[in-house]
């Protein structure tokens, strides 16, 4: 809200529902071993609503409602690479993904009105200052690149790797996108990114030499961090978060994660720490503590066994 000379107190209320949806195709090959190339063709479809309210406290002034209806349909491509080495025991796998800048074709129907409100709060249309019906135009949507690179130990027959090490960079362009019928930047100053580093050893598997047996041993331990940029920059200041998480993979029923044991389920734990925001330049911040509790059934745990 704020205050202007000729109208006084206003304030503003903004909602708005709907999004984007997308049914895929995807074709892949592999022209030589151990690399395999391949894309996505993506049919994105939907309709977003954005209403906006303009109130005036004087009551001698009307009231200023914007609608408009955006309903999208156009065909999005995703291209992506992925190299997989074997070293024994060990694999080493790096994977690319690109996703270029899309001009997808749109029609927008779009309102501006004047209206008054009775006492149950229930609007009143007045007059109606503008109109447009089934437009044509279109929206842009930012391209996106991820790559990653991922280096596990596996054991023959074992349902987990003994220990893996994994590091994942994703970038998307929201400053390249575009509202329908505009030519400038949204409210996304830069480029989004997120980095993402992860770890997990099940040590029976690890350290086999050593011959562990306790049921500690046989447990996966996962960790990870995350740091995020979200492309927004507030009162001059950007808005960037972190997250660490700590989990374990607890087995059930068969109770190992060890070669040739498949009769098994997971219990899975977690903890979840991280902030987001800042309170810097009268911006808010986020911290918080979280905890995970899941289960997964393996549909060979109902089966009796015939021999162990």
């Amino acid at each position: 809200g704020g205050t202007d000379s000729s109208f006084g107190d206003w304030y503003r209320r903004y909602t708005g529902r709907g999004g984007l949806n997308a049914t895929a195709v995807s074709w892949s090959w592999m022209p030589i071993k151990y690399l395999s190339v391949g894309a996505t063709s993506r049919y994105v479809f939907g309709t977003a609503e954005r209403n906006n309210k303009l109130y005036f406290t004087d009551s001698r002034y009307d009231y200023v409602g914007e609608v408009e209806h955006v309903s999208v349909s156009d065909w999005r491509w995703q291209f992506g690479g992925q190299l997989i080495l074997p070293f024994g025991e060990q694999e080493v796998t790096a994977g690319i993904q690109y996703e270029p800048t899309a001009t997808l074709q749109a029609t927008q129907d779009y309102s501006l009105y004047s209206f008054n409100t009775n006492a149950a709060g229930a609007e009143l249309p007045l007059d109606t200052v503008r109109s447009r019906a089934a437009t044509l135009g279109s929206i842009v949507l930012g391209s996106r690149l991820g790559y990653g690179l991922r280096w596990v130990r596996n054991r023959k027959n074992a349902m987990l790797p003994a220990w893996s090490l994994a590091v994942h960079y994703e970038q998307i362009n929201l400053n390249e996108q575009r509202d329908f019928g505009s030519v400038v930047p949204g409210a996304y100053a830069q480029p989004t990114s997120t980095w993402v580093a992860n770890a997990s050893v099940v040590p029976m598997l690890a350290f086999s030499n050593r011959r562990l047996t306790s049921y500690w041993s046989q447990i996966q331990y996962i960790a990870a961090v995350r740091s995020d940029r979200f492309g927004l920059v507030l009162n001059g200041t950007e808005v960037t978060g972190w997250n660490a998480n700590f989990g374990v993979a607890m087995p059930v029923g068969g109770r190992s994660f060890i070669p040739g044991d498949v009769k098994v389920s997971t219990l899975h734990l977690g903890l979840s720490a991280g902030q987001v925001g800042s309170i810097q330049n009268g911006l808010v911040r986020e911290q918080y503590l979280r905890a995970f509790v899941g289960v997964t059934l393996n549909d060979q745990w109902f089966m009796k066994a015939k021999f162990r």
